[in-house]
């Protein structure tokens, strides 16, 4: 397999530790592992360990929407060494897709959830209208313009699929993966419920931890659960996020 120049493109603080920053951490290194070269561009690369292929780019504090501006003026203007730009969606993202497409670069748009359903949560007036401006406009112009984009969970392609009237090819599902270094079974399950005050702790426990969106598909999850719990009374279903 030919080895690629990537640049990764993404508005966040690598500072913060979420889940969004693991992801991205993950995927980096796991396409250097691979024998590709990144560079990584976000607000702040952190000091997060990365593979030696992967080069951090630290472009500063700001707005999202001013982000896609001071990447391409700094740094991609008068750049022709990349084989594939690969974009974390973030509003407003459209110099750069603009730039791949002028220089024959192919895109990959990454989506991780809908922009219209998560700005219902946010209390700024002004942040939700420039959510619905770039819903409304430029998000389906960055999907059409991709040449491919893919989804976290098949229900987010599905979702943009039919609102836009996007063809469904244009979108692949890849699921997320789990770091099983820093995540895996505890060696004593009774001490952790115990700590944790999941009772009875000899019991079967389900568990869920992270956002709750429709694309999570979390009402699936409890109706299964309402059918297994006839059936047994040892098992316990726990959620938590928001």
């Amino acid at each position: 397999m030919a080895k690629l120049k990537i640049a990764y493109i993404t508005c966040y603080d690598l500072n913060c530790d979420t889940a969004a920053t693991e992801h991205i951490t993950q995927i980096v290194n796991g396409l250097g592992k691979l024998g590709h070269k990144i560079w990584l561009y976000a607000k702040n690369c952190g000091k997060r360990d990365f593979d030696n292929n992967v080069y951090t780019v630290n472009v500063g504090s700001g707005k999202c929407l001013f982000f896609d501006k001071k990447i391409y003026n700094r740094y991609l203007k008068e750049s022709k060494e990349f084989d594939i730009v690969y974009l974390r969606d973030f509003i407003g993202a459209m110099r750069i897709i603009d730039w791949a497409k002028k220089s024959g670069i192919p895109i990959i748009i990454e989506h991780n959830g809908l922009e219209h359903i998560e700005s219902l949560h946010n209390s700024k007036l002004m942040a939700r209208s420039i959510t619905s401006i770039d819903c409304s406009h430029w998000l389906p112009k960055r999907i059409r313009k991709a040449d491919l984009n893919i989804v976290v969970t098949s229900a987010i392609g599905k979702f943009l699929s039919q609102k836009y009237n996007i063809p469904s090819e244009k979108f692949v599902h890849i699921p997320n993966g789990v770091d099983i270094k820093r995540f895996h079974p505890a060696e004593n399950k009774k001490s952790l419920r115990k700590s944790l005050n999941l009772t009875p702790e000899n019991a079967i426990w389900l568990g869920y931890i992270g956002s709750m969106y429709p694309w999570h598909l979390l009402k699936d999850v409890i109706m299964a659960f309402e059918i297994i719990a006839k059936r047994f009374d040892n098992v316990f279903l726990l959620l938590g996020g928001k």
